[in-house]
């Protein structure tokens, strides 16, 4: 079917006004059976348009104001003769591939959902499918006996207890893309709860509280069960954190949570309506693991960003996800795993041939969505709280408040809104802003360039950025401490907008033994660290005591690894140091009573110009070794063994990944290490082991041998870490694949699947991409085979994929793609060669982007790995 465009959503908004969708499904039915009815009204009488519908229309079953209507054309419906006030019936046929299906393992029942985004609310009804026109929609779906319903809207009637019926749903105000809704044998965890409202709204918004229920399926039972409610409470507690932040009650007054297993994403979330994936829940096995805390807040936000005030047209895609983001993240921990994890993709990104604005014009949906998503919504992220550093963090959320108030009853804004927004709470002119970071490519390069007097004083300083942008970064200075430790002196805060910016308070002062631009990482760019400044940060391990600045230095070398101004083997040296340094003493440190999260504006670089304040655990003694966070420590362990894997020389490649297995081991040990660092650790040693005795310890922690290192409560990922460290030598028994799947018959099947597929077996190799390049494959069965395949030290087992890559599964997921499949472009990345990135692997991605014949989104895939291919090689100077 074709795209909508931009100018035909805007015609077809400027001609029409959507009063209501009344939306009958019934499930008993074989197929299953939809009947829309659209009530609507056309500002100019005698006007033509149409509707959207790809289900099948049955017989006579489309009909406009009592007139029957012809059929449907490339999933459009003509609309001929519009009258002032208009009523359009659709009778269709869902296709059963339009419809998430889910088979209790224990033979438990069927669940079905039906899911619209991003394209699939025409594949479930008719419907005008655009953004900016949100209408009521009132919801009764017919369902076997023994089921339960869940839709957008609370439910109005529902039938007796176990019978046959219909499930009614109160109307929600939606866009046809946020349409969901979950049927089977559902349970409901817990006794539904009320999150009471702040009444500080605008009176077109409710406030009279929030009724948060839970549901799973039948068959899930135990600890996975009890973590939804874990999951439950947290959702609660973000509700009540932002009504209080926004000071905007949440739009909606129920909100359901349903886990099911096979979903496509960890979580998402629509008006009235969240799907958990089951496989996130198992995190919550750990109580000291923030990644389902963080995925919880983010959705909740999309209750305000995206549901209450979404985006008018696909060019601000990133507002939504930026928003979201940008407020679950309002802990140091969030945005200490957010600088670690998350930024580096959008500067990287930034630096590709394939990079694009963040917000810029786009004809129609596919083109914003094949965006990369580190520019799309990492990037605007990261622009986000840049913007907090030039004006405050609490004027960010000001003019947040501003935005959702002015456009709750429309429902949909543009970045000039938004910007708007923000300018008038900040009293300045933010135009110029929106243009230089969210309008335009790129991120500045910043530096600090000092100059010493002969007295041993710092002459001058200044901070220089090669694109001009307004922004505000922090400068730290760093004395030379004992044992190699650096003691914070202070950070000035300066705003920036030439090219070079003076700092003149600090003439006079004596020269530092290192200087930071990027304090509290604040800024959006990539840094250059001065010689003398990397050589004292280097000495300390880049442990200068506050974790948003650690994770700016180590960004800031990674950056230096991958321009070839830094060796990877002394970065991934320098990582081993870090993971061990401190973990003795880490037990001793002070824990805030809170538990160690922060708010905004406790964070070390104060983004209002307020006082400057030494680093967390740098008294103005001796200074304390600061313990790694569990991102952190995965992230740096990640780099470490790429830089062993891919950027090392191959004759030093098993050195390097010793060096690593050595250091995270010894770190996991220390008594100090607990939880989820202590997990996080053992996972990268599994990762990076290398030697006989290293994979002897291996299977001793699989075995479970707590005399090794006691790993704690049960952790699954860590498990399959350690299972697949043991697959990829081959020496992973029937019985360590089987305990996977023993322990989540469902989460569990996917990581069986890929230890299988990476061990070093031809026929395993084979199965797996046979299995991945299969149209019958289900999809997370087919990712979890593709992402098995490589591994590093297979070369000479995979090196015939090479080709069966560029002439076997390039075509066939070219046309894939060309039909609308997105696993195709999911395969197209993980099926890569990415371990044989020798030229030969260079020269055969040129001559597939020569020749032709692939979609946009596959070329865009091959040249972002063209351009890491080139970087491997630069660097290890091959």
């Amino acid at each position: 079917m074709p795209a909508l465009t931009e100018s035909e959503a805007r015609a077809r908004a400027a001609l029409l006004t959507i009063d209501s969708y009344d939306v009958s499904i019934d499930l008993t039915a074989t197929p299953v059976r939809s009947r829309t009815v659209i009530r609507f009204r056309c500002a100019r009488p005698g006007a033509a348009s149409f509707a959207d519908l790809t289900a099948q229309v049955r017989d006579g079953g489309a009909v406009l104001n009592g007139a029957p209507l012809g059929p449907v054309v490339d999933g459009r419906l003509a609309l001929a003769g519009l009258a002032a006030g208009n009523v359009l019936i659709v009778d269709a046929e869902i296709a059963d591939r339009s419809l998430h299906r889910f088979a209790e393992p224990s033979g438990g029942g069927d669940y079905v959902r039906g899911y619209a985004y991003p394209t699939g609310a025409p594949d479930l009804l008719c419907c005008f499918d655009q953004l900016d026109l949100p209408a009521p929609l009132s919801l009764s779906v017919r369902v076997p006996g023994g089921w339960s319903c869940v839709g957008n809207g609370a439910v109005g009637e529902r039938p007796a207890p176990g019978a046959e019926g219909t499930w009614q749903f109160a109307p929600v105000r939606l866009k046809p893309l946020e349409f969901v809704f979950c049927a089977g044998p559902l349970r409901t965890v817990a006794p539904a709860r009320t999150v009471a409202s702040r009444r500080t709204s605008p009176p077109s918004l409710s406030a009279s509280g929030v009724t948060l229920t839970s549901y799973r399926r039948a068959g899930l039972t135990g600890g996975t069960a009890g973590y939804l409610t874990r999951f439950s409470e947290i959702a609660a507690g973000a509700l009540e954190h932002y009504e209080r932040e926004l000071g905007v009650p949440c739009p909606n007054r129920k909100y359901d949570i349903v886990a099911l297993p096979d979903v496509p994403f960890r979580a998402a979330s629509v008006p009235g309506l969240m799907l958990v994936g089951e496989d996130l829940l198992a995190r919550l096995a750990d109580p000291d693991d923030d990644f389902a805390v963080m995925i919880s807040a983010h959705e909740v936000a999309h209750l305000w960003f995206g549901g209450l005030v979404g985006m008018r047209w696909w060019d601000d895609l990133w507002l939504e996800e930026s928003l979201a983001t940008y407020l679950s993240e309002w802990t140091e921990a969030g945005w200490t795993s957010f600088c670690y994890d998350e930024k580096p993709r959008a500067l990287r990104a930034d630096e590709l041939p394939t990079t694009e604005p963040v917000s810029s014009p786009v004809a129609t949906m596919a083109q914003a969505r094949d965006r990369p998503n580190a520019i799309t919504y990492v990037k605007g992220t990261a622009a986000v709280r840049q913007l907090a550093a030039l004006i405050g963090s609490d004027t960010v959320t000001a003019g947040l408040s501003d935005y959702l108030t002015r456009f709750a009853d429309r429902g949909t804004a543009r970045l000039d809104d938004l910007v708007d927004c923000w300018s008038r709470a900040s009293g300045r002119d933010l135009t110029g802003w929106a243009d230089a970071w969210l309008r335009t490519t790129g991120t500045p390069r910043l530096a600090a360039l000092l100059t010493e007097a002969p007295d041993g004083t710092i002459a001058s300083l200044t901070v220089t950025q090669d694109l001009p942008r307004p922004h505000r970064v922090g400068v730290a200075l760093y004395d030379a401490g004992d044992r190699g430790r650096l003691r914070h002196r202070r950070t000035e805060l300066v705003e920036l907008a030439g090219r070079a910016t003076e700092l003149p308070g600090l003439a006079g002062e004596p020269v530092p033994a290192a200087v930071f631009v990027n304090a509290g990482d604040w800024a959006l760019a990539r840094v250059t660290i001065d010689d003398r400044s990397l050589a004292a940060l280097a000495e300390a391990a880049f442990d200068v005591g506050d974790p948003l600045t650690e994770a700016a230095c180590w960004n800031a070398a990674w950056h230096m690894v991958l321009t070839g101004q830094l060796a990877p083997a002394d970065y991934a040296a320098l990582i081993g140091r870090r993971l061990t340094s401190g973990t003795d003493s880490a037990a001793d440190l002070p824990v805030p009573p809170d538990g160690g999260t922060d708010s905004a504006a406790d964070l070390p670089v104060p983004p209002d110009g307020g006082p400057n304040r030494l680093g967390r655990g740098l008294p103005d003694g001796d200074p304390t070794p600061s313990p790694l966070t569990p991102t952190a420590a995965q992230t740096l362990l990640g780099r470490a063994l790429t830089c062993a894997d891919r950027y090392v020389a191959g004759r030093d490649r098993a050195a390097v990944r010793a060096v690593i297995a050595d250091a995270a081991l010894r770190a996991a040990r220390a008594p100090s290490t607990r939880g989820p660092l202590r997990r996080a650790l053992l996972a990268g040693f599994a990762a990076s082991a290398q030697t006989d005795a290293h994979l002897t310890t291996v299977r001793a922690l699989a075995d479970g041998d707590a005399s090794v290192a006691d790993v704690g409560p049960a952790d699954l990922t860590l498990r399959a870490a350690l299972v697949k460290a043991l697959a990829m030598r081959g020496l992973a028994s029937p019985a360590d694949l089987a305990a996977l799947t023993d322990a989540d018959p469902v989460a569990g099947r996917p990581l069986r699947t890929t230890c299988e597929a990476a061990r070093p077996d031809p026929a395993a190799k084979e199965a797996a991409w046979a299995a991945a390049l299969d149209e019958r494959t289900p999809q997370w069965l087919a990712r979890a085979q593709a992402e098995g395949i490589w591994v590093a030290g297979q070369e000479s087992l995979l090196t015939r994929y090479r080709d069966r890559y560029f002439t076997e599964a390039l075509p066939a997921l070219s046309a894939r793609d060309a039909r609308g499949e997105r696993l195709a472009r999911r395969l197209a990345d993980l099926l890569f060669p990415v371990t044989l990135d020798q030229r030969p692997t260079i020269a055969a991605v040129r001559a597939a982007l020569d020749g032709g014949g692939l979609t946009d989104r596959l070329r865009t895939i091959l040249q972002t790995q063209e351009a890491e291919l080139r970087t491997a090689a630069e660097v290890r100077g091959t």
